[in-house]
């Protein structure tokens, strides 16, 4: 639904951010209030995935799973890797 109203590939939607398009979490607590925050300023939105906490993985609008520890293990190590 995403990909097809922006014309945008699966990748290019998680790791593609611009000045006028950023990921973003929020909880799910949150999500309502999320949503009407970008309303009211005419912002577009949409949820392109949902954390699993059952099968701890990250689920991008059903296409694939991520498991979270390889993308918490992929996000505190890169800067170390690369810079010491």
């Amino acid at each position: 639904e995403v990909c097809e109203r922006d014309g945008l590939d699966l990748f290019t939607m998680l790791f593609s951010e611009t000045q006028g398009r950023a990921v973003v979490a929020v909880p799910r607590s949150e999500e309502v209030r999320f949503k009407d925050m970008c309303t009211m300023r005419n912002y577009p939105f949409a949820r392109i995935g949902v954390v699993d906490a059952v099968n701890d993985a990250l689920d991008l609008m059903g296409a694939t799973r991520v498991p979270l520890p390889g993308l918490r293990q992929a996000h505190e190590s890169t800067l170390p890797t690369y810079f010491g």
